[in-house]
Parts: structure tokens; sequence; C-alpha cells
């Protein structure tokens, strides 16, 4: 690709938990009870160590790869990482129940058939289709963004920042790993989130 005369891009696949870093709740998957109160409190939250793990990886290599392209002469080639959130690994029986998992387990929502679109469900209001979350994605890169980071009909992209730049305050402010589900923590993460949604309005 470095050595044909026409403009390339390379678009790794990347996803929000492996920056945001959900952690699993494994005591959702054995309780009936805690599952329906979760899902009507529009707190439930889960991840997969496994697959933040290897989506982390790859937002490194595919940031490392764009440095490495930009250092070098021939300017014809570029790297980007699409960032949205697929489709969750885990599939429950109820078709209710796993449409209510997917839709919160992370911001970013595509209507797909792992996620519930079986040719003939209505698309939920909330969700994107692929298509239109592939043509957010083109229109980005071709602006020359690196992080494509993509929002749906629910959540904002300035949210998403808010939950990135607390997951990074992790690090940088010492708090515990993954504080924004620690009990002692969350009451601060949730104001963080009001003032900085309450300031987009002002």
């Amino acid at each position: 690709m470095i050595h044909q005369e026409n403009q390339a891009m390379i678009i790794n696949t990347g996803s929000k938990q492996g920056i945001t870093n959900p952690p699993y709740v494994s005591t959702f998957f054995f309780n009936p009870v805690l599952q329906v109160d979760l899902v009507k409190k529009n707190r439930l939250i889960s991840g997969n160590a496994a697959y933040n793990a290897s989506k982390a990886a790859v937002k490194i290599l595919t940031e490392n790869l764009a440095h490495e392209l930009r250092e070098r002469p021939e300017k014809n080639v570029t790297a980007h990482l699409f960032v949205y959130v697929p489709p969750s690994p885990f599939r429950l029986t109820r078709n209710k129940l796993k449409l209510f998992i997917y839709k919160l387990f992370s911001p970013g929502w595509t209507w797909t058939k792992l996620a519930g679109d079986n040719g003939t469900n209505p698309k939920p209001q909330g969700a994107w289709t692929a298509e239109e979350t592939v043509l957010y994605m083109l229109d980005k890169v071709r602006g020359g963004e690196f992080y494509v980071l993509v929002p749906d009909n629910e959540t904002k992209r300035e949210l998403d920042q808010l939950r990135i730049m607390w997951a990074a305050g992790d690090v940088a402010e010492g708090r515990p790993p993954l504080s924004r589900w620690d009990k002692d923590h969350k009451p601060l993460y949730d104001e963080y989130v009001k003032e900085g949604m309450a300031a987009l309005d002002n």
C-alpha cells in the first residue's frame, strides 16, 4: 500500500469497551431478580475482561501504526480506529431480556443480527443501523480523524468523551481501577457526568 501512487487507508475495528473497560458483573447472570431490577433502573453495565483486553490491544497497535505511517516520507497511507460497540457476546434465551442487555451494556448501539435484528423485528429507536454507523465512520476518516467514536440515538458523543476522560483519570488521579463502577466513587462519577452534560446546555 505504501508503494502505490493512490491514497489508501487502514481502518481497524476497535470497541469502546477497549477504552472504558467495563467490568464483568458475574452476579447478573445468576440472579433473575437482579436482572430485572438493573434493567428497570437502567444500571446494567457488564463487560468481558478478555474482550476488553483484545480491543485495547487493537487500539494500541493501531495508534502505533498511525504514528509510523505519519513519520514516513510517503504520506499516501493513513490508519484509523473505528470505535463502535459490536453486538454483545452474551446471548440469552429470552429475546426481550437479551435486547435490554445489549442496549445497556455500552454506549454505542448498532442494530445487527447479533443484537436481535432477525429481519422482522423493528429497529429500536435508540439504535443506529449498520449503514448509519459505516457512513458516519467514512465521513470522519475522510476528514482525517483517527479516533472514530461512534454515538447512537441515546448516547451523545460528549457522554462517551466524559466516560473516557474519567477512565483516564483513574490513572492520573490515583483512584481505584474501574472507579466508575466502585460503590465509593460512583456518586463522584455520577456528579462528574451530570456537571459535564449540564455544561453542554449552557
